[in-house]
């Protein structure tokens, strides 16, 4: 079983790597987004990250070190076949993960939204919500998983380099 998220929005900022890690600061997250990331040439699936500051609070968890983190996404182009002009991003988390990656992808997605003033649609409830309220959505599915997490969801994996982990500098 997985969850998902969609934020649907016009455009991407085109400085959206360093909006994206300034925002999540502003969340009390300190993260480091995978180098060569690009949203226009990514191909989806987990955009992995380094993270040394993340909020106890949103992650059940101190981090002990810097530690891997991101979450599963893709970028889909406008629908030409329908006249849209829409583009959407999908967010998807495997039920069992990290609860680090949980709460990254929710208050990731809502943070996406407010960037591009998009609309954050969460598939499990049928909800929408607007750039003013997407991040109290998102907080609200954290605190939720949380509450039903077994510890092994709180454990969190270690990030030695980029290079361990493929990417290439």
């Amino acid at each position: 079983m997985s969850f998902d998220l969609n934020v649907e929005f016009d455009s991407l900022p085109d400085d959206l790597k360093t909006r994206w890690a300034a925002t999540f600061r502003s969340e009390g997250f300190e993260v480091e987004i995978c180098p060569g990331f690009d949203p226009a040439s990514w191909e989806g699936g987990f955009l992995p990250m380094r993270v040394t500051v993340a909020p106890e609070t949103l992650v059940g968890v101190s981090l002990p070190a810097a530690a891997i983190g991101g979450f599963e996404v893709s970028f889909d182009e406008p629908d030409a076949f329908d006249g849209g002009n829409k583009r959407c991003a999908h967010f998807r988390f495997g039920w069992g993960g990290p609860s680090l990656e949980f709460a990254m992808l929710c208050i990731g997605a809502a943070l996406l939204a407010q960037l591009t003033n998009g609309t954050y649609v969460d598939p499990q409830s049928g909800e929408e919500h607007d750039r003013d309220a997407c991040l109290a959505a998102a907080k609200t599915s954290v605190r939720e998983f949380l509450h039903q997490q077994r510890a092994v969801s709180l454990e969190v994996h270690s990030f030695s380099s980029w290079e361990d982990l493929g990417v290439q500098v």
